[in-house]
Protein backbone atom coordinates (compact mmCIF):
# COMPACT_ATOMS: atom_id res chain seq x y z
CA UNK A 1 0.00 0.00 0.00
CA UNK A 2 1.14 3.56 -0.97
CA UNK A 3 2.31 5.75 1.80
CA UNK A 4 0.34 8.57 2.54
CA UNK A 5 3.24 10.65 2.41
CA UNK A 6 4.20 9.39 -0.71
CA UNK A 7 0.49 9.88 -2.21
CA UNK A 8 0.37 13.71 -1.04
CA UNK A 9 4.41 14.27 -2.97
CA UNK A 10 2.89 12.71 -6.18
CA UNK A 11 -0.19 15.29 -6.07
CA UNK A 12 2.10 17.84 -4.92
CA UNK A 13 4.06 17.15 -7.97
CA UNK A 14 1.45 16.87 -10.47
CA UNK A 15 0.33 20.15 -9.13
CA UNK A 16 3.84 22.02 -9.50
CA UNK A 17 3.96 20.71 -13.10
CA UNK A 18 0.33 22.30 -13.42
CA UNK A 19 1.29 25.72 -12.41
CA UNK A 20 4.40 25.66 -14.39
CA UNK A 21 3.00 24.14 -17.52
CA UNK A 22 0.18 27.18 -17.29
CA UNK A 23 3.30 29.55 -16.84
CA UNK A 24 4.95 28.25 -19.92
CA UNK A 25 1.99 28.38 -21.88
CA UNK A 26 0.24 31.26 -21.15
CA UNK A 27 2.64 33.75 -20.09
CA UNK A 28 5.72 32.82 -22.69
CA UNK A 29 4.25 30.88 -25.33
CA UNK A 30 6.93 28.11 -25.50
CA UNK A 31 8.57 25.56 -23.82
CA UNK A 32 12.43 26.75 -22.19
CA UNK A 33 15.66 24.28 -22.02
CA UNK A 34 15.02 21.41 -19.47
CA UNK A 35 17.08 23.93 -17.00
CA UNK A 36 15.17 26.61 -16.89
CA UNK A 37 11.68 24.83 -16.42
CA UNK A 38 13.54 22.76 -13.69
CA UNK A 39 15.06 25.91 -11.97
CA UNK A 40 10.96 27.81 -12.29
CA UNK A 41 9.71 24.28 -10.94
CA UNK A 42 12.03 24.38 -8.16
CA UNK A 43 10.96 27.75 -7.24
CA UNK A 44 7.44 27.48 -7.25
CA UNK A 45 8.36 24.40 -4.87
CA UNK A 46 10.12 26.85 -2.60
CA UNK A 47 6.57 28.38 -2.01
CA UNK A 48 4.86 25.22 -2.01
CA UNK A 49 6.55 23.36 1.03
CA UNK A 50 6.32 27.42 2.78
CA UNK A 51 2.59 26.39 2.37
CA UNK A 52 1.82 29.21 -0.33
CA UNK A 53 -1.48 28.22 -1.70
CA UNK A 54 -1.80 27.39 -5.37
CA UNK A 55 -3.56 30.65 -6.22
CA UNK A 56 -0.37 32.44 -4.63
CA UNK A 57 2.12 30.81 -6.14
CA UNK A 58 0.14 31.55 -9.41
CA UNK A 59 -0.11 35.25 -8.64
CA UNK A 60 3.53 35.40 -8.07
CA UNK A 61 4.63 33.57 -11.28
CA UNK A 62 2.17 35.50 -13.04
CA UNK A 63 4.42 38.69 -12.55
CA UNK A 64 7.04 37.46 -14.28
CA UNK A 65 7.53 37.21 -18.67
CA UNK A 66 11.10 35.52 -18.39
CA UNK A 67 12.47 31.90 -19.29
CA UNK A 68 13.89 31.41 -15.76
CA UNK A 69 12.01 32.20 -12.19
CA UNK A 70 14.76 31.86 -9.24
CA UNK A 71 13.97 31.83 -5.85
CA UNK A 72 16.08 34.88 -5.51
CA UNK A 73 13.96 36.76 -8.28
CA UNK A 74 10.95 35.89 -5.81
CA UNK A 75 8.78 39.50 -4.57
CA UNK A 76 10.67 40.98 -1.68
CA UNK A 77 6.64 41.31 -0.83
CA UNK A 78 6.24 37.67 0.09
CA UNK A 79 8.34 38.24 3.12
CA UNK A 80 6.54 41.09 4.46
CA UNK A 81 5.30 41.18 8.30
CA UNK A 82 7.90 38.36 8.74
CA UNK A 83 11.05 38.04 10.86
CA UNK A 84 12.94 36.36 8.10
CA UNK A 85 14.51 38.24 5.16
CA UNK A 86 14.70 37.11 1.54
CA UNK A 87 18.14 35.59 1.04
CA UNK A 88 19.18 35.09 4.45
CA UNK A 89 20.00 31.23 5.88
CA UNK A 90 18.60 30.42 9.65
CA UNK A 91 20.22 28.19 11.52
CA UNK A 92 17.67 27.51 14.10
CA UNK A 93 15.21 24.39 13.10
CA UNK A 94 12.01 26.38 13.62
CA UNK A 95 13.34 29.08 10.81
CA UNK A 96 13.62 25.87 8.41
CA UNK A 97 11.94 23.62 6.62
CA UNK A 98 13.27 19.72 6.41
CA UNK A 99 13.05 16.63 4.52
CA UNK A 100 10.92 14.09 6.33
CA UNK A 101 12.84 11.99 9.03
CA UNK A 102 13.83 8.66 7.68
CA UNK A 103 11.52 5.80 8.05
CA UNK A 104 12.13 2.63 9.39
CA UNK A 105 11.16 -0.51 7.07
CA UNK A 106 11.69 -3.79 8.21
CA UNK A 107 12.76 -5.25 4.47
CA UNK A 108 15.26 -2.56 3.95
CA UNK A 109 16.09 -1.21 6.82
CA UNK A 110 16.02 2.84 7.69
CA UNK A 111 15.22 4.40 4.65
CA UNK A 112 14.48 8.12 4.10
CA UNK A 113 10.66 8.18 3.12
CA UNK A 114 11.52 10.73 -0.71
CA UNK A 115 14.99 9.29 -0.66
CA UNK A 116 16.74 12.80 0.09
CA UNK A 117 17.84 15.51 2.64
CA UNK A 118 16.93 18.50 2.09
CA UNK A 119 16.63 22.04 4.04
CA UNK A 120 15.30 25.36 2.76
CA UNK A 121 14.34 28.92 4.97
CA UNK A 122 11.00 29.78 6.26
CA UNK A 123 9.87 32.40 4.25
CA UNK A 124 6.83 33.12 7.01
CA UNK A 125 7.86 33.83 10.44
CA UNK A 126 5.86 36.11 12.16
CA UNK A 127 5.28 37.22 15.68
CA UNK A 128 2.18 35.01 15.94
CA UNK A 129 4.59 32.09 15.44
CA UNK A 130 7.22 33.53 17.28
CA UNK A 131 4.53 33.64 20.54
CA UNK A 132 3.32 30.05 19.84
CA UNK A 133 6.91 28.84 19.81
CA UNK A 134 8.12 30.59 23.55
CA UNK A 135 4.37 29.16 24.57
CA UNK A 136 5.51 25.69 23.47
CA UNK A 137 8.44 25.65 25.60
CA UNK A 138 6.33 26.38 28.86
CA UNK A 139 3.95 24.69 31.03
CA UNK A 140 0.70 26.15 31.05
CA UNK A 141 1.24 27.94 34.64
CA UNK A 142 4.26 29.30 33.30
CA UNK A 143 2.35 31.13 30.04
CA UNK A 144 0.07 32.47 32.82
CA UNK A 145 3.04 34.17 34.44
CA UNK A 146 5.37 34.79 32.35
CA UNK A 147 2.99 35.60 28.86
CA UNK A 148 -0.23 36.65 29.52
CA UNK A 149 -0.12 40.15 29.99
CA UNK A 150 3.02 41.33 28.42
CA UNK A 151 3.49 42.81 25.29
CA UNK A 152 5.56 40.22 23.26
CA UNK A 153 5.61 41.93 20.23
CA UNK A 154 7.51 45.13 21.97
CA UNK A 155 9.77 43.08 23.42
CA UNK A 156 10.53 41.33 20.43
CA UNK A 157 11.23 44.59 18.83
CA UNK A 158 13.49 45.64 21.67
CA UNK A 159 15.53 42.54 21.60
CA UNK A 160 16.15 42.11 17.82
CA UNK A 161 17.08 46.14 17.61
CA UNK A 162 18.97 45.10 20.85
CA UNK A 163 21.03 42.01 19.20
CA UNK A 164 21.44 43.89 15.87
CA UNK A 165 23.50 46.50 17.37
CA UNK A 166 24.96 44.36 19.85
CA UNK A 167 26.33 41.57 17.47
CA UNK A 168 26.03 42.56 14.05
CA UNK A 169 27.45 39.11 12.68
CA UNK A 170 24.68 36.94 14.05
CA UNK A 171 21.15 37.13 12.76
CA UNK A 172 18.86 38.53 15.49
CA UNK A 173 15.75 36.30 15.29
CA UNK A 174 17.76 32.87 14.94
CA UNK A 175 19.60 34.39 18.33
CA UNK A 176 16.69 34.89 19.82
CA UNK A 177 15.01 31.46 18.74
CA UNK A 178 18.49 29.61 20.55
CA UNK A 179 17.84 32.00 23.87
CA UNK A 180 14.34 30.67 23.99
CA UNK A 181 15.68 27.59 24.29
CA UNK A 182 18.40 27.92 26.85
CA UNK A 183 15.68 29.85 28.63
CA UNK A 184 13.36 26.79 28.79
CA UNK A 185 16.26 24.84 29.80
CA UNK A 186 15.90 26.44 33.14
CA UNK A 187 14.65 24.16 36.10
CA UNK A 188 14.79 27.92 38.14
CA UNK A 189 12.69 30.22 35.80
CA UNK A 190 11.69 32.30 39.38
CA UNK A 191 13.20 35.05 37.53
CA UNK A 192 11.66 35.25 34.74
CA UNK A 193 9.19 38.43 33.59
CA UNK A 194 8.18 37.80 29.77
CA UNK A 195 10.40 36.94 27.10
CA UNK A 196 12.47 39.90 27.75
CA UNK A 197 14.31 38.02 30.11
CA UNK A 198 15.77 35.87 27.41
CA UNK A 199 18.99 38.21 28.04
CA UNK A 200 19.40 36.82 31.26
CA UNK A 201 20.80 33.54 29.01
CA UNK A 202 23.23 35.48 26.57
CA UNK A 203 26.27 34.26 28.89
CA UNK A 204 25.83 30.56 27.94
CA UNK A 205 24.50 30.91 24.39
CA UNK A 206 26.84 33.57 22.90
CA UNK A 207 29.40 31.31 22.00
CA UNK A 208 27.47 28.00 21.39
CA UNK A 209 25.53 29.76 18.72
CA UNK A 210 28.87 31.26 16.87
CA UNK A 211 30.34 27.55 17.18
CA UNK A 212 27.14 26.32 15.35
CA UNK A 213 27.25 28.55 12.71
CA UNK A 214 31.50 27.96 12.19
CA UNK A 215 30.21 24.21 12.48
CA UNK A 216 27.68 24.55 10.18
CA UNK A 217 29.74 27.01 7.55
CA UNK A 218 32.63 24.20 7.82
CA UNK A 219 30.09 21.23 6.10
CA UNK A 220 28.63 23.48 4.00
CA UNK A 221 25.14 23.76 5.81
CA UNK A 222 25.23 27.23 5.59
CA UNK A 223 22.67 27.55 2.60
CA UNK A 224 19.70 26.21 1.20
CA UNK A 225 20.17 22.21 0.34
CA UNK A 226 17.40 21.97 -2.41
CA UNK A 227 15.54 18.14 -3.52
CA UNK A 228 17.80 16.60 -6.02
CA UNK A 229 14.87 15.87 -8.14
CA UNK A 230 14.75 19.76 -8.97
Amino acid sequence: MQSTYRKKKKMEHAELFSLINQYYEKKIGYWPDQESWKTTLKTAWFLWINQFSKQEIWTELDKFTVDTIRPEDLSNTLWNHSYTEKGKFYFHHALQIISPAPIFSLHNGCTRSDHDDWCVPKIRFTQTNLNEYFASKLSQTEIKIWILGHNLEKETQYLLRRFKDSYPDLEPIDYLLYLIDELARDENKQHIKGLISVTDYIGNTLETYSNTILEAKAKGFDKPRWPSCI
